[in-house]
């Protein structure tokens, strides 16, 4: 098998699933935009079978993956928001150094959704509370926030 060959592998099978209108290959990922439904929003899905790595990725559960994530029931994904939002307060304490006082959970905005085949990331943006940093959250494989990192905004990549 060629290095090609799973990532078109990948792509056929999100394209399958109809989950991602119009997914391409990019650096090695396939990308593309997704409604996230429980959160009203469109986000940047990206899937990364990380070739390199795990040159035997199944890219079945990696897809499967994808989609169970954007087909999250509501209740599940106000939990993880939930969550998110208690780790960050519980770290940051004393709120009187954030720009604006509002409800986290009312705040966050996922902007994007990467899958490799180990690990899952969101990121979210906080515009009102914490406008110039990205707030990354690893998932574990239950879906339960795992890690989570607040960083400059700027880095985005």
């Amino acid at each position: 098998m060629t290095g090609t060959e799973p990532l078109v592998e990948l792509l056929r099978a999100i394209q399958a699933g109809g989950r991602l209108a119009s997914p391409e290959v990019a650096d090695d990922t396939v990308v593309d935009r997704a409604r996230l439904a429980p959160a009203e929003v469109d986000v940047l899905v990206e899937i990364d079978p990380d070739l390199d790595e795990t040159p035997d990725t199944d890219i079945m559960a990696l897809t499967a993956r994808a989609t169970e994530i954007l087909d999250l029931p509501a209740a599940r994904w106000r939990r993880i928001v939930a969550a998110v939002a208690e780790e960050i307060e519980a770290a940051v304490g004393d709120a009187s150094h954030i720009q604006e006082q509002a409800d986290l959970r009312d705040d966050l905005t996922i902007v994007s959704l990467t899958v490799w085949p180990d690990t899952t990331l969101i990121s979210f943006h906080a515009p009102r509370q914490f406008p110039d940093s990205r707030i990354d959250v690893q998932l574990d494989e239950n879906l339960e926030v795992d890690d989570l990192a607040v960083g400059n905004k700027d880095d985005d990549g």
